[in-house]
């Protein structure tokens, strides 16, 4: 038992003078330093809707509001004004659905966070930055919806996930030594979700009728996302 405490106890300081050197190396292999920044923007893409008076379909680019966390890590300088680095990304969004006529109302509230890890390429030119840098997002996406018609209300909700091919293009300025200005966009290309379970009520008169989803895994890509966004950021 003394002898896996001494090893638990070695692994600890291993680990913790690892990330001293991690961190205190910045100044060493990359130009700029650690960053955290917080930004809003807006989550695009295309819908499709249709039209029941004339039978008609039609697409709309429509808007969500996106918020927005960054920790930048720079890793090591490919040239004078060249340096790679990690961008640990964090965004809420949330979009709502609705319309109603005078037989039908829905109602639907998707509520999206996505974890993003982003290797990013920064060139330098005095106070400003121009960065690119592409990876993966995992997305987490609460679904809620409720139709409602002369006869009957219909009430789902589910929780699906997605995994997303992330790009970033964008310029950051730098106001003073620590505070600087970004300005970016984000394409989001989902490749692959999957639906766990779910459930459906379906009220009609005094009857309540209970039912589960079944859980369903999809391959392939979806609808193309992007995200303009202006962040405040602050280096350590």
């Amino acid at each position: 038992m003394k002898v896996e405490i001494t090893r638990t106890g070695t692994l600890k300081r291993i680990g913790f003078l690892v990330a001293i050197l991690f961190f205190a190396g910045q100044s060493l292999f990359a130009k700029d330093g650690v960053s955290a920044s917080i930004g809003v923007g807006a989550v695009g893409y295309e819908r499709v809707f249709s039209n029941s008076t004339t039978n008609t379909t039609y697409t709309h680019t429509t808007f969500n509001p996106d918020f927005a966390l960054r920790l930048n890590v720079p890793i090591v300088d490919f040239k004078e004004n060249c340096f790679l680095g990690l961008d640990f990304g964090y965004d809420i969004s949330w979009e709502k659905q609705n319309s109603s006529s005078s037989s039908k109302f829905s109602d639907a509230t998707i509520f999206t966070h996505k974890f993003s890890l982003l290797p990013e390429l920064t060139f330098l030119k005095g106070d400003l930055r121009f960065f690119v840098g592409t990876g993966i997002s995992f997305g987490i996406n609460s679904y809620e919806s409720k139709n409602e018609t002369t006869s009957s209300i219909i009430n789902q909700k589910y929780t699906f996930y997605q995994i997303i091919w992330s790009s970033e293009l964008g310029l950051r300025y730098y106001l003073t030594e620590k505070l600087s200005f970004i300005a970016s966009s984000d394409i989001l290309v989902p490749f692959s979700e999957f639906r766990r379970g779910g459930s459906q009520t379906t009220t009609s008169g005094s009857t309540v009728t209970k039912s589960a989803y079944s859980d369903y895994t999809y391959y392939g890509r979806s609808s193309v996302y992007f995200c303009p966004k202006v962040s405040v950021s602050y280096s350590f």
